[in-house]
């Protein structure tokens, strides 16, 4: 999760119900946390707003979903976007709202209640969405252009965002994928001589450029047709 500049923008559903959203909101916390903030409000003012109305309907069983992180200076327009795209989905929200009134500030009551409610608590009280309603949401972006698109990030963010990786360790790391799918990504290329007649044909670049010597950034240069020739052969794609 992110924190800091970082905001999360999450949605809320029922247990019951987890494919139904419900509420959309920021923070720049936890969600998890969050979470927590929204049943002890519906728990000490059950009628205050639609949401808590809501809440305590479903017997306070909320999971929740992160759908965005954006920086914390957009925060306020990302909010009102997504709230304005899951109405425009269907969604029957229980935002008292259209968003952009900014983050909350916890109480010190709440962080003490918070303190000692998650005292040995090791459960996980965030859920996915279902794969039917990841779908749902998918099929709805379908020919809309994405609202990131154009969206740069300054040198001074990508630097702190480098430096905060520094001796963390990668969530890819040791990951290594099967021989399906490393076959599945293999491309077949024609070596040629300089008459275009085929000398060879290689289940990838990988594997000629490691038996020949070659540089497979080269190999994939000459396919592209951004370069004629490496190796003194000429490449293409198989197929």
């Amino acid at each position: 999760m992110a924190q800091g500049k970082y905001i999360n923008i999450y949605t809320l559903s029922s247990v019951d119900n987890p494919n139904e959203i419900k509420y959309v909101g920021v923070t720049k916390y936890k969600v998890s946390y969050r979470l927590s903030s929204h049943i002890y409000e519906a728990k000490k003012k059950p009628d205050m707003t639609p949401k808590t109305k809501w809440i305590n309907e479903i017997g306070f069983k909320l999971v929740h979903n992160v759908i965005d992180v954006v920086e914390e200076c957009d925060a306020g327009f990302w909010e009102k976007y997504w709230i304005g795209q899951m109405e425009a989905w269907g969604f029957n929200l229980v935002n008292s709202n259209k968003g952009g009134g900014g983050l909350s500030k916890r109480d010190e009551k709440f962080s003490m209640w918070l303190s000692k409610r998650n005292m040995g608590n090791k459960y996980n009280l965030g859920r996915t969405h279902s794969k039917e309603t990841k779908m749902k949401m998918s099929q709805a972006k379908i020919g809309k252009e994405s609202p990131r698109k154009g969206c740069t990030v300054s040198d001074e963010t990508k630097n702190k965002m480098s430096q905060a990786k520094i001796g963390k360790r990668g969530n890819a790391t040791g990951f290594k994928h099967t021989y399906e799918t490393r076959s599945n990504k293999m491309k077949p290329v024609v070596q040629m001589d300089s008459n275009s007649s085929v000398i060879k044909v290689w289940g990838s670049m990988s594997n000629a450029a490691n038996e020949l010597g070659l540089d497979n950034g080269k190999i994939t240069l000459v396919c592209q047709g951004k370069r004629q020739t490496t190796g003194g052969f000429k490449w293409e794609y198989c197929g």
